[in-house]
């Protein structure tokens, strides 16, 4: 693969087989080409650089180029070039995977009867600008970096040895966010940057980003989970990361903080903030699982008795984070009523489950099993009460914990409206890990006939 010094490099395709392209099929034809991908071409974002061996034929006055997005062809889009063997396609959609073929061209029209083996990869990607140009030195800095071309598996290295990527985020086909570590003796001045497709395509930019002459402040680089997620699991651990190495001494349950939205007092942590071994990252994590629907924020404090950075910098303002993330629940993933010697079938309050069914409870994560309770699951008859369960009268669990089983001791009543009612709250259902069920209580209403009239229905 070739890269020049340019100050905007535009890097070479693989085609599917190293180098030269082989040849997929041969014919007895001087008009035969072999096709590649090239990088000797200067190139920008929806080009495809080709060279190809040169047809000995003195009749040629030029060559065809098909290409297509869809693999197999029909190769219907074409453009006619002159008899250079080094062409640039171009036009092309940016992060649309294409597949390529050349057939050599006479004065009269006529094409060769063979064409070339098939190449395939992305346009080159570009590089525009970036949403911060300087950077700092001995810490880390997040940098949004636009551009074209860019598809997801793409690569980014930083061309200085005192440059390190910590993360890289392809957000989409024209924007990319990195978090690049820069050393403390890192030499002011620009460095190069280069991005790279999966298929090796890309692009090097001399200018885009320069190490200053000042050290990297100290700030909240980003907090997980991210403001706004809605599906955050509620034993989660929070974790703060910071652009320079932290201060551990500072980093106390007072400095960091977790908030229930609504209110001003933090919640209790397990254990005081842990410093990761990173050294710029640390993990709050909570005493008691966070409570599912609810919405909570970090508050990290700045000033002189708030965080600081190993260096003695102090943050110098309180981050509080905003919107909200909010947490997850243990939900009832399906329901369903079964009979000895048939599949369970969902349950729904219009369809009538035999007298016979024991009704299936599923939840989206193991049940602790002193929760799983006759008081917690159970069927209900209005103006009579709950119906008594075989066994010990509680529900069963399965293996796995994340099925309840309703077995009653007794037929289901015919021609009345049941319910099946699972209570939520600190008094109901919640899983191994702690976490509680969504809603107060869970209530289906449904009804049941005589087995036999159950069986003669599903037999029709």
């Amino acid at each position: 693969m070739m890269k020049t010094t340019s100050s905007r490099s535009p890097g070479s395709f693989a085609s599917r087989l190293p180098g030269k392209a082989r040849i997929l099929r041969r014919l007895a034809s001087p008009l035969l080409l072999a096709l590649s991908l090239s990088g000797i071409l200067p190139s920008l974002a929806g080009e495809m650089n080709l060279s190809w061996d040169p047809v000995p034929d003195q009749g040629l006055t030029g060559y065809r180029i098909f290409y297509t997005d869809a693999p197999g062809g029909p190769f219907d889009n074409f453009v006619d070039v002159d008899l250079s063997p080094q062409q640039t396609l171009a036009g092309l959609a940016d992060c649309t995977y294409y597949y390529v073929s050349v057939r050599s061209r006479r004065a009269d029209g006529t094409l060769s009867a063979g064409s070339s083996n098939i190449v395939e990869g992305f346009p080159h990607p570009e590089l525009y600008s970036a949403s911060l140009p300087t950077i700092g030195r001995g810490g880390t800095t997040r940098v949004a970096v636009s551009g074209s071309g860019i598809v997801p598996g793409a690569i980014l290295e930083p061309g200085s040895s005192r440059v390190f990527v910590r993360s890289l985020s392809v957000e989409s086909c024209d924007r990319l966010t990195v978090d690049l570590d820069v050393a403390e003796d890192a030499p002011p001045g620009p460095f190069p940057l280069t991005v790279t497709n999966p298929d090796h395509g890309f692009i090097t930019r001399e200018d885009l980003l320069r190490i200053g002459e000042q050290p990297a402040p100290f700030e909240v680089l980003s907090v997980s989970p991210v403001a706004g997620d809605r599906t955050v699991d509620p034993v989660t651990p929070i974790r703060i990361t910071f652009t320079r190495l932290v201060d551990a001494e500072s980093m106390t349950a007072s400095v960091l903080q977790l908030i229930p939205s609504g209110s001003s007092r933090p919640l209790a942590l397990d254990a005081p903030p842990l410093v990761e071994g990173s050294g710029s990252s640390v993990s709050l994590i909570p005493a008691a699982p966070l409570l599912p629907g609810r919405s909570y924020f970090a508050r990290i404090k700045g000033g002189p008795n708030g965080a600081r950075a190993a260096s003695g910098a102090a943050l110098l303002r309180t981050v509080t984070q905003a919107p909200t993330f909010s947490v997850r629940s243990l939900f009832v993933q399906s329901l369903h009523a079964a009979t000895d010697g048939s599949n369970p079938e969902e349950l729904a309050g219009a369809e009538p489950v035999a007298a016979d069914s024991r009704i299936l409870a599923t939840f989206s994560e193991p049940l602790d099993p002193a929760t799983v309770t006759a008081a917690s699951a159970r069927i209900l008859v209005p103006d009579r009460g709950p119906i008594r369960l075989s066994g010990s009268g509680n529900p069963m669990l399965s293996e796995d914990g994340q099925t309840i089983a309703l077995v009653p001791g007794e037929p289901l009543p015919t021609g009345k409206t049941l319910v099946l009612q699972i209570r939520g709250g600190a008094g109901g259902v919640r899983s191994a890990r702690g976490v509680l069920l969504g809603s107060r209580r869970v209530r289906v209403r449904f009804s049941a006939v005589p087995a036999a009239l159950q069986s003669l229905a599903a037999a029709e």
